[in-house]
This record gives C-alpha cells, sequence and structure tokens, in this order.
C-alpha cells in the first residue's frame, strides 16, 4: 500500500518547487480542489480523520468554504453533521445547528492562521463551540495560544518531506527551504508556540 505522502504527491495535492502567489513565492502549492478526483485518497483520509477524533464527543464539524470536500467525507465516516462556510459577498455558515454543540474546525493546512478569530468568532456567535481543530496538513508547531482548543492534523509536512528525501523525489535542500519558508510564513501572522 503506498503512502498517504506518495498518493499525496503523486496526485499533485502537494506539490514542491516555486509557485507565486498573492504575497510571495513559495516552494510549495496545496492543491487541494483536486482531493475529490481521487476518492479513495479521500476515503483513506477520512479514516484517519476518523481515528484521529475518536473520544472527542464532538457534535458537528465546521468546514471552512475551501476544505468542504474533506468536510463531507470526515462527516460521512464519523457521522457527524457538518456546518459549512459559504462565501458570497460575506462568509455565512450554512447547515443544521442550534446552541451548544462542541465542534471541530476543519482547515486544510496550518498556513492561514489570519482569518481563525474570525471564525471562531462568527461560529460561536450561532452556537457552534469550536474546541478542537483538525488540520488536512501542519505544516509548524507554532499555533495561536489564545485560541484554546485541541489541534489535530492528518498529514505533517515533516513526515512527507522527510519520505520524499529518503526517497530520492526531491532534495534535502529544498525539503528545508520548505521548512524554513513555512516556519517564517506562520511567525510573519503572529502566532505562538503553545
Amino acid at each position: 500500500m503506498n503512502s498517504i505522502a506518495d498518493l499525496l504527491t503523486e496526485a499533485g495535492i502537494i506539490q514542491f518547487g516555486l509557485y507565486v502567489n498573492k504575497l510571495d513565492v513559495a516552494p510549495l502549492k496545496l492543491n487541494m480542489d483536486y482531493l475529490p478526483s481521487y476518492p479513495a485518497l479521500l476515503a483513506r483520509l477520512a479514516q484517519e480523520a476518523k481515528t484521529t477524533l475518536v473520544g472527542a464527543k464532538l457534535q458537528r464539524l465546521l468546514a471552512t468554504h475551501d476544505s468542504i470536500p474533506l468536510g463531507v467525507a470526515i462527516s460521512t465516516y464519523t457521522d457527524i453533521p457538518l456546518v459549512w462556510e459559504r462565501r458570497t459577498s460575506a462568509s455565512e455558515l450554512v447547515g443544521a445547528y442550534d446552541i451548544g454543540h462542541p465542534t471541530c474546525l476543519i482547515l486544510n493546512s496550518d498556513q492561514d492562521m489570519s482569518f481563525l478569530q474570525s471564525m471562531f468568532d462568527q461560529a460561536l456567535r450561532l452556537g457552534l463551540e469550536i474546541n478542537h481543530v483538525l488540520f488536512f496538513l501542519k505544516t509548524t508547531d507554532q499555533y495561536n495560544e489564545r485560541i484554546p482548543c485541541r489541534w489535530h492534523a492528518l498529514v505533517t509536512l515533516d513526515s512527507i518531506l522527510d519520505k520524499l528525501v529518503d526517497q530520492g523525489d526531491i532534495t534535502f535542500q529544498l525539503a528545508e527551504a520548505v521548512r524554513a519558508y513555512c516556519a517564517s510564513s506562520c511567525r510573519h501572522q503572529g502566532s505562538a508556540a503553545p
């Protein structure tokens, strides 16, 4: 059986190189839009999420607008109802919910944490109590300590980089450049280690 690292890179969901984004040039690219095209991989990630969240006593999952495919898969495997973010002119949360539901927020990665506090505030106003955050991809250990919740990850960037370097698929120098970029990116967002 192929490792998740192999499957993610073979599918092009995680790519390494030089990519121009809105603010700078990044050494990696996350293509989560491709994930629904790989149902076996999506199912494997959902099963991993189910295992990761065992014992969390969650009543709702909350997916950001860009993590809806992963959220639907996790909801299907865990039988936990999904609420999702719909982006129109403003962000709104859609789905069946009311007051007092322990909730897990599903995010693609920990690289865009700048909106996290506003997402927590919006969910709380609607009665969703986010007490867990599940990242598809964890790139750093630096999280915002002002947000009291448990942090989980399906895949760690370090494990992917180490496997790809060991296989000779990427160079050690590229792996270190990716790690440095992610650490720097997280620091610029004002995050602090827990």
